[in-house]
């Protein structure tokens, strides 16, 4: 079962036209993940939307006879009677109050003052376990590509475990992404990635680092970041090898 569609699946899917799809997602009718002009559709938002406006649940968003179904819980369920239980207000925030599954998608500057959590997403323990499958999408890229937060990297395609010299994802999942440079190199990532804006036309194209592989090896690489939309210090990596 997919757990990401494009847009163009959305539409294929929907029977509709690829611009219709990408609208809906620009409109906010039906949430995706942004990077670039280009949208990732979780199947639970997919499944979601087709249910609120009446769609019929295609087959390929179907297992077992039954309409896709996630395990997946509300934050505020998933932090009832834990210890950091009392620091969201959850009562009095507007992800409750509005029943949004995918917390994460609304917490922009325009509500923040209605979000009563103190906690950043990206050193949440829900998301974290709730939303890795969202991560899922620097898998569709050719490109060596891994996703950091805080420097962490919380997600790698095979391309950057074909440079590293790594074996499976689970490799390097957790470990900070600085360690992957040289350390004349690191400063200069660093300055480079500060400058680096949502949604900015004008940020830098890319920096050329020196990258060091398991083996201790270093070849000189390009590297272009997006910060992800949303999420705060999370930025998707892409190398030019």
């Amino acid at each position: 079962m997919k757990k990401l569609f494009s847009t163009t699946e959305v539409a294929e899917l929907c029977q509709i036209s690829r611009f219709t799809a990408s609208k809906w997602v620009r409109d906010g009718k039906i949430k995706g993940v942004s990077l670039g002009r280009n949208y990732k559709i979780p199947a639970d938002e997919l499944v979601q939307f087709l249910k609120k406006y009446n769609f019929p649940i295609p087959k390929a968003l179907k297992t077992g006879g039954k309409d896709y179904d996630h395990t997946q819980k509300y934050c505020w369920e998933y932090h009832a009677g834990r210890e950091n239980t009392a620091p969201h207000q959850c009562n009095a925030c507007l992800i409750k109050q509005a029943e949004i599954l995918n917390c994460f998608f609304v917490r922009i500057d325009d509500y923040q003052e209605k979000i009563k959590c103190p906690i950043e997403c990206s050193k949440c323990s829900y998301f974290l376990e709730k939303f890795a499958d969202h991560f899922a999408i620097v898998k569709a890229f050719d490109d060596p590509a891994v996703i950091c937060t805080n420097g962490t990297i919380l997600a790698a395609n095979q391309g950057f475990l074909k440079i590293s010299g790594l074996t499976n994802e689970a490799g390097v999942t957790g470990q900070n992404f600085l360690d992957y440079l040289s350390d004349s190199s690191k400063e200069h990532f660093l300055a480079y990635k500060d400058q680096v804006r949502e949604n900015d036309p004008l940020r830098p194209g890319d920096v050329t680092v020196s990258f060091v592989d398991t083996k201790g090896d270093q070849k000189d690489v390009r590297l272009s970041c997006k910060r992800l939309k949303n999420i705060p210090n999370t930025f998707l990596i892409f190398f030019k090898v």
